[in-house]
C-alpha cells in the first residue's frame, strides 16, 4: 500500500471525520472505501433512478404539470 497526500478543506476534512467515527471507520477507510466504490463499483445510476421512480406508489391523480407549476411552491 502507498501513502498520499491530500488537500482539504478543514471543515470537509472535520465532517467526514465524525462521519467516519459514527461508522466505526477511520477517515483514510472511510476516504479509501469510497474511491474503490467509485472506481470499481459496475453500477448504472441512471437506472438504478428510474428504477427507483418506476417503484414509487406517488401517483398524480390525473393532474398534468406543467414547467410553471414547479415554481408555484
Amino acid at each position: 500500500m502507498r501513502n498520499v497526500t491530500l488537500a482539504m478543506e478543514e471543515q470537509l476534512i472535520e465532517r467526514g471525520r465524525e462521519y467516519a467515527r459514527r461508522r466505526g471507520m477511520s477517515f483514510n477507510a472511510l476516504v479509501r472505501e469510497q474511491l474503490h466504490k467509485l472506481l470499481y463499483q459496475q453500477s448504472d445510476w441512471t437506472e438504478e433512478t428510474f428504477s427507483a421512480m418506476d417503484a414509487a406508489s406517488g401517483r398524480s391523480g390525473g393532474r398534468k404539470w406543467r414547467r410553471s407549476d414547479l415554481y408555484d411552491v
